[in-house]
């Protein structure tokens, strides 16, 4: 293709060659506390995201909690198409906290971090979070949402 737009390196926007995606706790039992969307979107959503990730060959880190004491694991519509993905079963509520889900993330060696969980409790910015941004050069921060008191996480990240 004469008009393809050439590989930068390093590149400031997320590609398969620098980043991972991290997918927590997208397990039946977890979806009662997710209100901001129904059950079957939600399932919709995050499937089209691990197919995109398994096309672009991007490496996934996938983590339940508590399957080993009787939670179900990984929806099977997400386990569907990720191929070969291993389920990292934690015990802790902080993905972070938990050795093997972070020995996986570090284990990529790519330095963004593409982060998707069933709920904000799975994925809030706290402090082990934030030293991993600080680690891959992005910054964490929240920023007030339009037109409401609640606000979002927004990681601008660059190199």
């Amino acid at each position: 293709m004469a008009d393809a737009t050439p590989v930068r390196d390093p590149d400031p926007l997320l590609t398969p060659r620098n980043a991972v995606l991290a997918l927590i706790d997208y397990q039946p039992e977890q979806y009662a506390g997710v209100g901001s969307v129904g059950r079957n979107d939600l399932i919709e959503h995050v499937t089209m995201l691990g197919r995109v990730a398994t096309a672009f060959e991007l490496p996934v880190v996938l983590s339940t909690v508590y399957v080993k004491h009787g939670m179900s694991g990984t929806n099977p519509e997400l386990r569907d198409v990720l191929p070969g993905v291993p389920e990292i079963d934690r015990t802790s509520m902080n993905s972070w906290e938990d050795p093997d889900f972070r020995g996986a993330v570090e284990r990529t060696q790519r330095r963004k971090l593409i982060l998707a969980a069933s709920g904000p409790r799975c994925a809030s910015p706290s402090r082990p979070w934030t030293r991993c941004a600080r680690a891959t050069r992005c910054s964490w921060s929240r920023t007030p949402s339009a037109g409401s008191a609640r606000s979002r996480m927004t990681a601008p990240c660059s190199g």
